[in-house]
């Protein structure tokens, strides 16, 4: 028997339906979501769909910004590393040209610290890692270099939320606290908790006022719970024939989040955005793409 008639189920497949009612009662709302749209520009907009504005085209894409996006952090595929001040087009970094790797913005968005790769440029028997970390002012774009202690290659770089420190992140070894201000460095653990998140802000799975979150059984094969503070729960999100094919691990729904007042959640399903009215379960398709979380108005 040959390969398919050897798996019968390989294309048994299917995403399902969303069965909650597509017309009817929508709280109003002025929250608005970043959402990557096809073939990956970041964009902003109305959770209604309208008012579609662009943040970031592909080939382009965010490594960090500010709370609103105004200061972006960018880089390509090329490994270029930009900075986009607000009100003015991105500046190129020279120190990393086609050698950046990761970065973060300190807590005061004032100093962007950043990581590099190998240079691919020479033959592979010459790529070295180093663990250097560069220190970028954002007003000036002055670069300081926190000179090279090992060639563990630096795989992640992130920001404390409140003191000026970034530590990275090798593939090998303890991490590197770095103070952004003297550039001192020293061996330690990353701490859990204190650490800045970065921009765009993921989806908000719980909501501050009510306490209410959302839970996603089996992947979301059935769709999505909204679990209320003192545990009840409803089926909020209802798909029905969901069929797995073979080797599909991918999550039903994804991104799930509240906008800001929890009126609505938000979640990306077969390639699309989707709001749900949390009151009468009124769902409809927004925009192609998948979400990212909320952003503020403009």
């Amino acid at each position: 028997m040959g390969l398919l008639g050897g798996c019968p189920f390989a294309f048994d497949y299917s995403p399902g339906t969303i069965t909650n009612p597509s017309e009817g009662p929508m709280a109003a709302t002025d929250a608005w979501i970043h959402v990557y749209t096809p073939p990956g520009n970041l964009v902003r907009m109305r959770v209604d769909g309208s008012a579609v504005a662009p943040i970031v085209d592909a080939p382009l894409h965010v490594v960090d910004g500010d709370t609103r996006g105004e200061l972006l952090v960018l880089s390509d595929p090329d490994t270029n590393l930009y900075v986009r001040r607000p009100g003015g087009s991105q500046v190129a970094i020279p120190e990393l040209a086609g050698r950046f790797s990761a970065g973060c913005l300190s807590a005061d968005g004032k100093t962007l610290a950043a990581v590099r790769h190998a240079n691919f440029d020479v033959p592979q028997p010459g790529w070295r890692d180093d663990d250097a970390i560069y220190l970028i002012d954002v007003a000036t774009l002055a670069v300081r270099i926190v000179a090279a202690e090992s060639e563990r290659m630096p795989t992640a770089i992130v920001c404390e939320a409140e003191a000026p420190v970034a530590w990275v992140h090798r593939m090998d070894g303890p991490d590197v606290r770095v103070d952004l201000e003297s550039g001192a460095r020293s061996e330690g653990i990353r701490p859990k908790e204190g650490i800045r998140a970065k921009f765009p802000p993921q989806a908000m799975t719980r909501c501050p006022a009510s306490g209410a979150t959302l839970d996603v059984r089996d992947a979301g094969d059935d769709g999505i719970d909204l679990v209320a503070a003192d545990g009840t729960r409803r089926h909020l999100v209802q798909i029905t024939g969901r069929k797995r094919g073979f080797h599909d691990y991918h999550p039903t729904v994804r991104d799930v989040g509240f906008v800001t007042g929890c009126a609505h959640v938000v979640f990306a399903f077969a390639d699309a955005v989707w709001v749900t009215d949390v009151e009468s379960g009124v769902t409809k398709r927004v925009i192609s793409g998948t979400v990212v979380g909320n952003a503020p108005a403009p």
